[in-house]
């Protein structure tokens, strides 16, 4: 289980990657805390970092996407 990044600093949308990473145990902390910076220089979405980075596969980007839109 990777350790809980400060959730009120997170956007609704980061939170929601957050749980899905957790869920499928996608990362290691260091790649998550590595997208968040990024994130925040870049201020990209961050799947879209994790991804690029290679550290989120293309299935599990579209899965994502895909729940992502049945919760909106």
């Amino acid at each position: 289980m990777m350790p809980v990044p400060s959730l009120p600093t997170l956007t609704r949308a980061n939170r929601q990657l957050y749980q899905f990473i957790e869920q499928y145990q996608l990362l290691q902390p260091q790649q998550w805390a590595l997208a968040l910076k990024i994130q925040r220089q870049t201020q990209g979405p961050l799947e879209v970092i994790l991804w690029q980075l290679g550290f989120l596969d293309s299935q599990h980007l579209s899965l994502f996407w895909q729940l992502r839109e049945q919760l909106s």
